[in-house]
């Protein structure tokens, strides 16, 4: 992976299935518009390129295979495909303009394949090989805030959907979250980890919006705890 040579930011919101990640990076963008950006929104694995259709086919196992039949590799294979070309044809281009790009996942989402000591580091290390063999160079956000929470919670959450794809089971989410976890530890420079178990609108104002207030120079911007922002601790 390397560092975002760009002028246009590229922040990533993460974190396990029923973190609030998408309400989230749906109220960033509302946000940062309303105050002048440009920004667009993005979601991996985007369904308008290359694989993306077979991926929540195979998610949902809608045909005689699907990701259970897998192996986490031969899954993560199928992510690796679709977010070379997702980043060849969307997001380097848009960064390259100086449109800020937020993104609904990222790489990180390898996390939600990992189920052992050693798994993150040998798929990361896959997947940079895929990218490298292509060419295509594998862009690290800027930001990747980690929406955190228990996964009861998140199981909580995840009951009001009509159905649930692969990784959404509840004997998944403990093992998302500590990858996840073991994630931020691993690159803390550019991760942050936020507590996501309070009420949408708190999580945004004490935590998305104060790290956009630090990537940001948004117009109107009001200190807050006496001008320390929450995420430089």
């Amino acid at each position: 992976m390397q560092k975002n040579p760009y002028s246009g930011k590229y922040i990533a919101f993460e974190g396990m299935d029923g973190c609030g990640k998408s309400t989230q990076s749906e109220k960033a963008l509302r946000y940062m518009q309303a105050n002048g950006e440009k920004a667009i929104l993005v979601k991996e694995p985007n369904k308008q390129v290359f694989g993306g259709k077979l991926i929540y086919s195979l998610l949902f196992k809608e045909g005689p295979i699907g990701f259970s039949d897998m192996s986490s590799v031969m899954r993560q294979i199928h992510y690796f495909w679709n977010r070379m070309i997702h980043m060849t044809e969307v997001v380097i281009p848009a960064l390259a303009k100086g449109i800020n790009v937020l993104t609904d996942r990222c790489y990180t989402s390898v996390c939600l394949d990992v189920h052992q000591t050693g798994d993150l580091e040998r798929l990361l290390a896959i997947q940079d090989y895929y990218f490298q063999t292509a060419g295509v160079p594998l862009i690290r956000p800027d930001w990747i805030i980690i929406y955190d929470l228990k996964p009861e919670t998140a199981l909580e959450r995840l009951k009001k959907k009509s159905r649930r794809d692969f990784f959404e089971q509840p004997g998944k989410l403990l093992q998302t979250k500590m990858a996840y976890l073991e994630f931020a530890e691993k690159f803390p420079d550019f991760c942050r980890v936020v507590d996501a178990s309070q009420d949408e609108d708190v999580v945004f104002s004490q935590f998305t919006r104060e790290l956009l207030y630090q990537s940001f120079p948004l117009t109107g911007r009001k200190k807050e705890s006496g001008g320390k922002d929450e995420l430089s601790r």
